[in-house]
């Protein structure tokens, strides 16, 4: 069901908006939309930091091996794994991704079950996340607050992966301030 909204919902627009009626409460689809920005900032900055540990290596790759465009998150999150397992133990670049590796691939678990599910939403808060997978149906509530917290973890994890990207790229230098 579409309704059209007012014209004032963004001043000085000539643009005919419509809102499109999902069942989810304004909060609920705010936060998924923040959640889908901050995953997608996570999906473009792995494949560049990626190809910057392919250049600063000295291994030779064949043109499959260096290739970061277009795989999918697990499969990108593996290949920039594998190229940072080859720096050295004490390397700040492979330091600070084994550092966060685990909650970078948390948090985007946590975004595939919320924008890949269907939502269902009852008279009462919160709304339910229904995922069926080859093992099954996962179905799990989410509160607008739940999906907010979710968006706060990924906005926090894409600064970091960023941050690895351009210390690896040679963009920055990074210091650990302890005290």
């Amino acid at each position: 069901m579409r309704a059209s909204v007012s014209d004032d919902l963004t001043p000085g627009s000539d643009e005919h908006w419509e809102a499109v009626h999902t069942g989810l409460a304004a909060d609920h689809v705010i936060a998924l939309g923040q959640v889908a920005y901050w995953s997608a900032r996570i999906d473009t900055t792995l494949p560049v930091l990626a190809a910057a540990l392919i250049r600063a290596s000295d291994r030779p790759r064949t043109r499959k091996q260096a290739e970061v465009v277009g795989l999918t998150f697990s499969a990108i999150f593996a290949k920039t794994s594998a190229l940072v397992a080859e720096l050295d133990a004490a390397d700040q670049v492979r330091v600070l991704f084994e550092r966060d590796a685990s909650a970078v691939q948390k948090a985007m678990e946590d975004r595939n079950h919320l924008l890949h599910a269907y939502w269902l939403r009852g008279p009462r808060e919160p709304a339910v996340a229904q995922r069926t997978r080859r093992g099954g149906t996962t179905t799990t509530p989410f509160s607008a607050a739940d999906v907010e917290r979710v968006a706060a973890d990924l906005t926090n994890v894409s600064d970091r992966v960023w941050l690895i990207y351009a210390v690896a790229d040679g963009i920055m230098g990074y210091q650990e301030v302890t005290g």
